[in-house]
């Protein structure tokens, strides 16, 4: 996405940035070609930043290196215990500080820029990066019936 410190957009950038030419009409950044087996996201209400308008939002496919920087994004946890001390139902919890790193980190954009997000393009990228991350936990193996 953006250098932090210089405000230059980076050559390994993962997100799309349209910004708003001089005539109000958007044109894609130099870093709009969509990384292999990436999907773009278009943006209800587009996001404004020191460098422009942000209109969509490409985000990459995750490599294992990703992985073991940003963890797991739900977590289940025993929430009752039987008389034998065994779990006797799980609840899920999704760490919400993992779904902000793997965001960021597939799309190339800084929390600040995803903070501005309206709720309907939030949840549609939190299902995408949902989606793209399931292959870690699930592994190659297809589904099967458990009886």
């Amino acid at each position: 996405m953006f250098n932090n410190t210089k405000g230059q957009a980076s050559p390994q950038a993962a997100a799309v940035l349209r910004q708003a030419a001089s005539n109000g009409n958007p044109e894609p950044s130099p870093a709009a070609a969509p990384a292999a087996n990436g999907i773009t996201i278009p943006l209800t209400k587009p996001i404004s930043t020191h460098r422009g308008t942000v209109s969509e939002i490409v985000m990459r496919s995750p490599t294992f290196t990703d992985y073991i920087a940003n963890g797991d994004i739900d977590t289940p946890v025993a929430s009752g215990v039987g008389v034998d001390g065994k779990p006797t139902s799980l609840e899920v919890r999704t760490n919400h500080e993992a779904i902000m790193r793997w965001a960021s980190t597939l799309t190339g954009l800084d929390r600040l820029v995803l903070s501005q997000l309206a709720p309907g393009d939030a949840g549609e990228l939190i299902q995408h990066v949902r989606r793209a991350i399931l292959p870690f936990s699930q592994g190659n193996s297809p589904a099967t019936p458990t009886s």
